[in-house]
């Protein structure tokens, strides 16, 4: 966006979240661009509309724990398999979205491989015909920041 080089739509299911970005939007004076409240389990765009998806799903939250300590409070052990059947869905409908050629980021602040390799791999490999993984990148446990991001890149 910063480049001017492509076209960039934004969506979160949150219409809160969705003014707090165009609030970034406007304060970081960067392109004005459509942004609206969507669910991503349900792409609103035709199909074969977007080129590439950033995908940045709800999850734990367990790989930024030293900055919002409250999460411990906040999560259960049954939260976890909510969390990865919704991941799964917004994974599965994202890529559907996608053309031939498409590429799909997927990215979380989490160290649990439930949410991370393991719903990646589960996805393509019911999916195969509908991508395959290009990169991962696990949570780095030596990070100085002390927070700890996964991301995968899935090529159609």
């Amino acid at each position: 966006l910063e480049l001017g080089c492509q076209e960039v739509w934004a969506s979160d299911l949150h219409a809160h979240k969705v003014s707090a970005c165009r609030a970034e939007i406007l304060r970081l004076h960067l392109p004005n661009i459509p942004l609206f409240a969507a669910d991503a389990t349900k792409p609103p765009l035709a199909r074969n509309r977007a080129q590439s998806i950033l995908l940045d799903v709800p999850c734990s939250g367990l790989g930024v724990l030293s900055r919002r300590p409250d999460i411990k409070a906040k999560r259960r052990p049954q939260d976890l398999s909510a969390l990865t059947t919704l991941q799964g869905s917004m994974l599965r409908a994202c890529l559907s979205a996608l053309p031939r050629g498409g590429l799909l980021v997927y990215i979380s602040c989490t160290l649990c491989p439930e949410e991370n390799e393991h719903i990646i791999r589960t996805v393509v490999d019911q999916t195969s015909s509908r991508g395959k993984v290009r990169s991962m990148h696990l949570p780095d446990p030596t990070s100085p920041l002390g927070e700890y991001f996964f991301s995968a890149s899935i090529k159609i």
